[in-house]
């Protein structure tokens, strides 16, 4: 495990988060209060592609949260799904020792990621019942089914008709294809490509291509 430390961000490389070896990197501010909010990111379809989200990581670390980056095999025979598992594991468990709240995990991801991650915000069974605080989805297709994983076309998914108490914002972007973006609370984000969002919102400039 290496550190590095810039004037504003501290950046832990090569924690090991789960059994097999994947490893992850911690992206937090030099200096700040004894509890930040934690984001827990997950890169999308390359295999263990946590470098390419360290610019984006390091940038919201910058601005007094720690950033939980780990690596995933998308290829792996269950989709990567136990990768995943081990990190929000590891981020709740473990988010105190780097300044982190385990109490507020953001989850967000790019492109594949963001289809988990917003799959996890509508069916939190995925994750043995855990909602994160917020789920944000960037550069996300979500009108795809992923069988390995046990994920499934988003199109329909709605909350029930009585929210539960703890019911994350989801904030989503289109893939650079579609023209819109949507906030949803209570709808789904597949609705940024078929015109059902709520809050339209102007779309982010990427700090990294979408894979």
């Amino acid at each position: 495990m290496n550190e590095n430390t810039g004037n504003t961000v501290s950046t832990e490389q090569g924690v090991v988060h789960e059994p097999g070896g994947r490893l992850l990197d911690v992206h937090r501010p030099a200096r700040g209060p004894a509890a930040m909010p934690t984001v827990l990111l997950w890169h999308g379809r390359g295999p263990e592609e946590r470098d390419v989200l360290a610019p984006l990581a390091r940038e919201a670390a910058s601005l007094g949260l720690v950033v939980v980056v780990p690596d995933w095999r998308p290829d792996a025979p269950d989709g990567g799904w136990g990768h995943l598992r081990a990190s929000v594991r590891f981020a709740r468990e473990r988010a105190g020792e780097f300044g982190g709240d385990a109490e507020r995990i953001v989850l967000a991801g790019w492109s594949l990621g963001a289809y988990a991650a917003v799959s996890v915000a509508v069916r939190p069974e995925l994750m043995g019942g855990w909602r994160p605080a917020a789920v944000a989805g960037i550069a996300g297709r979500y009108l795809w089914e992923r069988p390995e994983m046990g994920l499934g076309n988003l199109r329909d998914a709605r909350w029930p008709r009585r929210p539960p108490a703890r019911c994350p914002s989801i904030w989503c972007t289109a893939p650079p294809t579609t023209s819109r973006t949507s906030t949803t609370h209570g709808t789904s984000c597949p609705s940024s490509t078929d015109g059902g969002g709520r809050s339209p919102s102007p779309r982010p400039t990427p700090t990294t291509r979408a894979r």
